[in-house]
């Protein structure tokens, strides 16, 4: 008996190990922004014994299951981060060429890419580099003025300055009323990016999603005595997940209207 499988089976396996193989090219572009590296030298080495790795060591996910999250010489933990951003770039790709027409996906492909390069860099350094955020909204405002976003110019534009003004004025309030900065000027930048291209809904939903995930991770540290009430949390890392939900829940649901 032959299994035959469906067309978008088939296109979500293919899309999904291109995904996994892009994730770990974004590891790369991650780790040398967070830690002020060069982008083509020197080549993948363990940070810790400084070793060259070889090729069957940096197979996406599938190494680190296999090397059981150690260095194969000096037994040096590897960060979670990889399989974490391989396995959601593969998800993320897989849903993308199945869920949108073919002309939206590489505008999409691109906020994908921000969304876990952010995410990773927020999570290590507490820091989103405008590379991924600002630097992306004119790009996202020329896809939707001609029609490679799903979403209009005028929603686009809506949600470039609600992200921004939305934490912007959380930021300021903050400020106000505690007499100390409680949220970086990045956030803001990249809730701005996530609305130019999700428009207002997305928008909405991607900070409901992150405030959300923010609060259970905060109450959960907390409880375990890992941090304090004043401990900086990556709530641009959350953002990016909020924005990668919304992309295949929120947005797809608003063209139905």
């Amino acid at each position: 008996m032959f299994l035959i499988l469906d067309e978008s089976v088939i296109l979500f396996v293919f899309a999904a190990v291109f995904g996994l193989l892009w994730g770990s090219f974004l590891n790369v572009v991650a780790f040398r922004l967070a830690f002020d590296l060069p982008f083509w030298r020197p080549r993948s080495h363990c940070p810790q014994c400084d070793r060259q790795l070889r090729w069957f060591e940096l197979l996406p996910l599938v190494s680190w299951i296999f090397l059981r999250g150690r260095c194969r010489t000096c037994k040096a933990s590897i960060s979670w981060l990889y399989p974490t951003l391989e396995l959601l770039g593969g998800i993320s790709f897989g849903l993308l060429f199945i869920t949108f027409p073919l002309r939206f996906i590489p505008f999409l492909a691109v906020f994908i890419s921000a969304l876990l390069v952010s995410l990773r860099t927020d999570i290590e350094q507490l820091v989103i580099f405008r590379y991924c955020t600002l630097f992306l909204i004119p790009l996202a405002w020329l896809g939707a003025w001609f029609n490679l976003l799903p979403l209009s110019l005028t929603f686009s534009l809506i949600g470039t300055v609600l992200g921004y003004g939305i934490l912007w004025s959380v930021r300021f309030l903050s400020q106000l009323i505690t007499g100390r900065i409680g949220m970086g000027l990045g956030d803001a930048e990249m809730l701005a990016m996530i609305g130019a291209f999700l428009g207002p809904f997305g928008l909405w939903s991607s900070l409901f999603i992150a405030s959300c995930i923010g609060s259970l991770i905060g109450v959960f540290m907390l409880i375990q005595g890992k941090a304090t009430r004043t401990t900086p949390l990556p709530f641009g890392a959350f953002l990016a997940l909020g924005g990668l939900i919304s992309l295949f829940l929120a947005v797809p649901l608003t063209t139905l209207f």
